[in-house]
C-alpha cells in the first residue's frame, strides 16, 4: 500500500464568486445572465474535488455547457480565450478593488 497525495485544500471566496457573476460572459456579443465557472486545468482534476473558487470564470448557462460538452482546450481554442490570463485578470481586478473600498 503507497502513500497518497492529500486532497488539495479547497479554497472557499463567496464574495469572489459574487464579483465573477457581475462580469459579462467571456464570449463576444453574449449577454445572458452569468454564473461563476470553475475551471480544472490539466492535472487538477480529481474524483470528490473541486477547485478553489479563484479560479472560476463568467459563462452564461449556454456557454457552460459548451465547455463542458467540447473540453477546456478546444472551447479556448474556438473563442480564442486564455482562461489562465482570464483567472488571473479578474483575480488581480478583485483584488485592486477590495483594497480601494
Amino acid at each position: 500500500m503507497g502513500i497518497g497525495f492529500p486532497k488539495p485544500q479547497r479554497i472557499e471566496l463567496p464574495k469572489y464568486l459574487k464579483f465573477v457573476r457581475q462580469h459579462p460572459c467571456l464570449i463576444k456579443d453574449c449577454w445572458k445572465r452569468t454564473e461563476a465557472h470553475h475551471v480544472v486545468f490539466d492535472g487538477q482534476g480529481r474524483t470528490g474535488s473541486k477547485v478553489s473558487d479563484f479560479q472560476t470564470v463568467p459563462l452564461c448557462e449556454e456557454h457552460h455547457k459548451l465547455f463542458h460538452q467540447c473540453g477546456r482546450a478546444s472551447f479556448e481554442f474556438q473563442f480564442g480565450l486564455n482562461l489562465y490570463q482570464i483567472i488571473i485578470d479578474l483575480l488581480s481586478e478583485y483584488l485592486m478593488n477590495k483594497e480601494i473600498a
